[in-house]
């Protein structure tokens, strides 16, 4: 597995470039700033905290500095294990070929927001009261504040949104979609068509913690190898689905890093505890190379990394099936397409042609969607019979029916639900595909859903937009289901994933419709003509663009299979709600930090 302490090169001339990785904090604040200051420096980045742990029955401080770098450096890991080529691709494209060390940058940025005043006023900052004043980082009880409960999300969006404003680079104007992005690494998304307006009761006096948050993303740019900030800020536009994939693997890398601090990663590891304990007293001498140990540990204690090796072993296997008419239309496309299959798919043919859209693409798995729980049975019997014959029964099959106990064992980072997705093989009824196209919900100061409800949904996608993805009989799904699968077309699409769709039994309308969601998700535009073709009598219709232009190609002749009647709807439907959050109006959004459509999100 490779680290990011193996790969770093520090280019700001201080630095020695043999010593990879082992450039500390110290030699980071002696290269940015004179006598005294440099001290000042580093007495900052120990006072303010990210985080508290418990050990010995009591509470210990752990800085923020500290836990940007375990994300950053857990990041490197989930670059390595999950993200899907075409993310990483984007990525490299943003950042002149730089996507790796960016994607670093970007998750150790995450938390910048608690580098302020507002957030130092709950829990956390109780502990660090006493080393904040000393370093002179006051909270001013005279100076206007306004709320106090500003989360520390949008706190971040503000200190982004103040160093592109106060750049004058121009080319930053591109990178706008960042500020979103790690706002939302909770899966809560505000309004970029209203300013926010903070009280500098809220940030912090300049002269203190204004000298601080601006040291802030230049130490991470030099720990992750850039000269500076402004060096490391993307300069590209991601789609839009790319940016809400990214945004649910930085909550991956957060998750991840915020488990050193688990009572159950260091009951399981005390070694972990005296690593926080020293770190809480000094951090001046911490590099990429000494933090290794810690990130490679809990990377393995949380089971990340079980099951993307089992991956690497299923996907060499050699194809048994003879080739039909699915699996000859995939290996006829270089690019993500929709595959609308006018056939019933069988478990075998779906297998083949989900191996190899993983192995041209890159991708995480594969991911099988049915539209009730008597499918879901069937399949998983089905596939876990495709693996059984790979020699893989007893370690990946046992995932697919999601009562994964015995495969889960010891990965605690999967127990949840929302991170199963992550999981290279699944089966499952379409609700967490349709929850996670969905708006994620507003936190009103009423409400603030213990944030574990919005970072729900950017994993969820996350999992499903770097996985194949194939979904069955949609002449099943009721109309409210079909709009969902609508809403996820785009949004899959958008982030590059290929899509099997079987669609025999399917009126000509809603396959058209369906069709057409794929294409807009591709082109990000409405609305979208279907060429000519798209209507022949085919077994599979391929609904993809080359340099963005719509293609379909046709493979094999279908025997039109009986028109079938959408079932009904449910208490238990999605709801006359749904609606594209990719292309609709903007919404007005709710309480203190509006919501509103992705689409208005991610736009300039």
């Amino acid at each position: 597995m490779r680290l990011a302490g193996s790969n770093v090169q520090m280019s700001d001339a201080a630095t020695d470039p043999a010593n990879t990785g082992g450039t500390s904090l110290l030699e980071i604040a002696r290269a940015m700033a004179d006598e005294p200051e440099r001290h000042l420096l580093l007495a900052r980045l120990q006072a303010v905290l990210g985080k508290t742990f418990k050990a010995s029955g009591a509470f210990h401080p752990y800085p923020l500095i500290v836990h940007l770098i375990d994300t950053a450096q857990v990041g490197s890991l989930v670059w390595d294990a999950y993200l899907p080529r075409g993310l990483r691709d984007a990525l490299d494209r943003a950042s002149a070929d730089r996507g790796r060390q960016c994607f670093m940058w970007i998750c150790g940025m995450h938390d910048w927001g608690k580098a302020t005043v507002a957030f130092n006023r709950g829990d956390v900052g109780a502990v660090a009261a006493p080393e904040l004043d000393a370093q002179g980082l006051h909270d001013d009880p005279a100076a206007p504040r306004g709320s106090t409960d500003v989360p520390h999300a949008v706190l971040t969006r503000f200190l982004f949104n103040q160093y592109i404003r106060g750049s004058g680079d121009p080319s930053l104007r591109g990178a706008d979609w960042l500020i979103y992005v790690l706002e939302g690494h909770h899966g809560v998304f505000s309004s970029p068509a209203r300013d926010i307006a903070l009280n500098p009761g809220s940030v912090g006096a300049p002269a203190g913690w204004g000298a601080y948050q601006r040291a802030v993303p230049e130490v991470m740019a030099r720990l992750t190898g850039f000269d500076s900030a402004l060096d490391a800020m993307p300069r590209g536009r991601l789609t839009t689905g790319e940016q809400y994939a990214l945004a649910g693997y930085v909550a991956v890398a957060d998750k991840i890093a915020s488990s050193l601090l688990e009572n159950k990663m260091i009951s399981q590891n005390p070694w972990l505890a005296d690593r926080n304990l020293a770190l809480a007293e000094r951090i001046d001498h911490l590099t990429l190379a000494a933090n290794e140990q810690a990130v490679d540990r809990i990377w393995h204690l949380n089971g990340t990394d079980r099951f993307p090796a089992m991956w690497t072993k299923l996907t060499e296997g050699r194809g048994r099936s003879a080739p039909d008419a699915l699996a000859a239309a995939v290996r006829a496309r270089d690019e993500p397409a929709l595959f609308l299959v006018d056939a019933a798919l069988t478990a075998d043919s779906v297998w083949e042609a989900a191996r190899t859209l993983i192995e041209r693409f890159e991708l995480g798995g594969f991911h099988l969607g049915v539209p009730d729980e008597p499918s879901r049975l069937t399949w998983s019997s089905a596939i876990d019979a495709e693996l059984t014959a790979e020699g893989l029964d007893g370690s990946l099959a046992p995932l697919l029916s999601y009562k994964a106990q015995p495969a889960l064992d010891g990965t605690w980072f999967y127990q949840s639900a929302d991170r199963r997705t992550l999981l290279p093989a699944t089966v499952d009824v379409n609700r967490q595909l349709w929850e996670s196209v969905q708006l994620p919900v507003p936190k009103s100061r009423e409400n603030r859903d213990k944030e574990a409800k919005g970072s729900v949904v950017t994993i969820q996608f996350a999992g499903f937009a770097s996985k194949a993805i194939a979904l069955t009989d949609a002449a099943g799904y009721c109309a409210c289901e079909l709009r969902c699968l609508e809403e996820a077309l785009m949004w899959l699409a958008s982030a590059g994933a290929p899509v099997i769709l079987e669609v025999a039994g399917l009126s000509r309308e809603h396959r058209r419709r369906l069709a057409s969601a794929y294409a807009r998700g591709i082109a990000e535009t409405y609305p979208v003509e279907l060429p000519a073709n798209f209507d022949g009598p085919a077994e599979v219709t391929a609904v993809y663009a080359v340099d963005g232009r719509l293609r379909i190609d046709t493979t094999g002749t279908a025997t039109a299979a009986p028109l079938r009647t959408p079932k009904g709807c449910t208490d238990e439907c999605p709801g006359d709600e749904i609606e594209s959050r990719l292309l609709s109006r903007p919404g007005r959004g709710s309480g203190a930090w509006p919501v509103r459509t992705l689409k208005g999100l991610f736009e300039p």
